[in-house]
Formats: structure tokens, C-alpha cells, sequence
């Protein structure tokens, strides 16, 4: 060992040791603590016997129990159809079960009829009134028809009755007429 090898080796410390012999010395030390700590002072050579562990018993009985399972998972129905209403209105019944399997054409819901009973109704009494008023202009157009043809009457007489016959025919003839049809197939 050369000089220099010595004098590194007296200057490096171990663990806070001067000398690699004092590290030694204080884990001899422990060990030997450590060792006599573990030791038992009963040598006698036969293990010690533990208590038996506590079990609990049952009776066994014979009974059907259900098997079932949780499970996450998604699951979807082989054919599916979405049902849209052709009017609008609040559902008064519904009379299929969610799930069970309906044919065309099966009544699946009742929606509340009142609302469009009224509009049949106001329907009905538009056309009732339009009637009217074309029976009264036609009967006042064929008063005054054989007057003003013997110039018995004013020609502007009759002009008046003769619009109005023309003109109470026009809501017979309106987009609103085809409105207690749609009323009575939606009721229906």
C-alpha cells in the first residue's frame, strides 16, 4: 500500500467512525443486542399451543332460492319504432304496457278530445253561419232580381244583395272548410 493509499484511508470517515475497526465494533455490538432481545428463556423445545379459533355453526336446511345477477350493461330491443304524434294534446290514458309488443294500427294512447270536440263544434257553427248567409243573399238576389229586370226596383239595389250572394260563398269555398274533416279524424 503506498503512502498516499494510507493517508486517504486515516482521513475517510464511516458513518460518522474514524476507522473502518469502530464501525465493526458498534455492529458486532448490535447484533449481539438484537439477538439476545429475540431469544425466548423457554428452551424446552416444545412449541407453544395456540387456543382453537372460534367457529360458528349452522344448521343446514334445504330451500329454492333464487338465482339472479347485477350486471352494468346496455341492452337494446332487436326492433324498435318511434311513435310520433299526429296531433298535439295532453295524454288522458295509455293503453299499452311499456315494453310488451303491439300490431299496426293498435290504439297505444287517448289524448284529451276536448279541446278539438270545440274546435269541431266552432267549426260546425262557421259553416252553419256561412250557410245562412248565402241562403239570405241568394233569397234577396231573387226578390230583387224580378224587380230591377221591370225597372221596378234601382239597379244599385240589387247590386248591393247580388256581392253579397257572391261573397258568401266564398267561405264555403275557404282553407277552413276542410277543417272539421281534420277535426273529426283527429277525434276519431
Amino acid at each position: 500500500m503506498s503512502c498516499r493509499e494510507r493517508y486517504f484511508m486515516l482521513k475517510t470517515t464511516y458513518l460518522g467512525y474514524k476507522s473502518l475497526q469502530q464501525l465493526t465494533q458498534v455492529g458486532l455490538g448490535i447484533f449481539l443486542l438484537l439477538a439476545a432481545a429475540c431469544s425466548s428463556k423457554d428452551q424446552s423445545g416444545t412449541p407453544q399451543s395456540l387456543p382453537p379459533p372460534a367457529v360458528v355453526v349452522a344448521p343446514i336446511t334445504s330451500r329454492t332460492v333464487p338465482i339472479y345477477g347485477e350486471y352494468v350493461a346496455r341492452t337494446e330491443a332487436r326492433q324498435t319504432v318511434e311513435i310520433r304524434s299526429r296531433v298535439e294534446g295532453f295524454l288522458d290514458k295509455v293503453l299499452f304496457q311499456e315494453g310488451s309488443q303491439v300490431k299496426a294500427g293498435q290504439l297505444l294512447f287517448v289524448i284529451d278530445q276536448r279541446p278539438y270536440k270545440a274546435a269541431l263544434q266552432e267549426a260546425r257553427g262557421s259553416l252553419a253561419q256561412a250557410q245562412a248567409n248565402l241562403s239570405k243573399a241568394k233569397k234577396d238576389v231573387e226578390r230583387l232580381h224580378p224587380l230591377v229586370a221591370e225597372d221596378a226596383a234601382p239597379k244599385m239595389d240589387w247590386t248591393t244583395p247580388n256581392r253579397r250572394f257572391n261573397s258568401a260563398g266564398l267561405p264555403l269555398k275557404g282553407p277552413w272548410l276542410p277543417l272539421p274533416r281534420r277535426v273529426r279524424l283527429e277525434i276519431h
